[in-house]
C-alpha cells in the first residue's frame, strides 16, 4: 500500500495571531522521506482533545463512523510526523489504530522546525 492511499486533507497546524497555517500532506511526506524515524510512547500524545470535529464539523454519529473507518484503515507501517512543538501533523488515526490494539508506542517522525506552509488565511 503506498502512502497516498492514506492521506488524508491538509492539516492545520495551528492558528496564530488571527492566521491558519497550513501544509499539504504530500509535500510533508516529500520533505521527511530522508529523515529518521524513531518510537514515541503513545501517552506522548494529548488524546482528550477535538482535533477532528472542531468549528468545522458536528461529531454527528455518521462523521464519527467516518472516523473510525479510517482509524481501522490506517497503516501503521508509515510513521506519524510531529511538528517542533509537539501537534501531530499527520497521524492522528494511526495514533488512534495504535490505541486501540493497545501498542505502547508508535512510528514518528520529528521536526527540528517548521516548514513553510503551503497556505496563510486571516481566520
Amino acid at each position: 500500500m503506498s502512502y497516498s492511499t492514506q492521506k488524508g486533507n491538509h492539516f492545520t497546524v495551528s492558528k496564530i495571531n488571527n492566521k491558519k497555517y497550513t501544509w499539504d500532506v504530500f509535500k510533508l511526506w516529500d520533505l521527511v522521506a530522508d529523515m529518521s524515524i524513531e518510537e514515541v510512547p503513545i501517552n506522548d500524545f494529548s488524546l482528550d482533545i477535538d482535533l477532528w470535529f472542531r468549528e468545522y464539523e458536528v461529531p454527528t454519529a455518521l462523521n464519527v463512523l467516518k472516523h473510525c473507518k479510517r482509524i481501522l484503515d490506517a497503516d501503521l507501517e508509515f510513521a506519524i510526523i510531529i511538528a517542533p512543538n509537539g501537534i501531530v501533523m499527520d497521524g492522528m488515526h494511526r495514533i488512534g489504530k495504535a490505541w486501540i490494539l493497545g501498542h505502547s508506542t508508535i512510528k514518528a517522525i520529528r521536526l527540528q522546525e517548521f516548514p513553510i506552509p503551503d497556505s496563510i488565511d486571516e481566520c
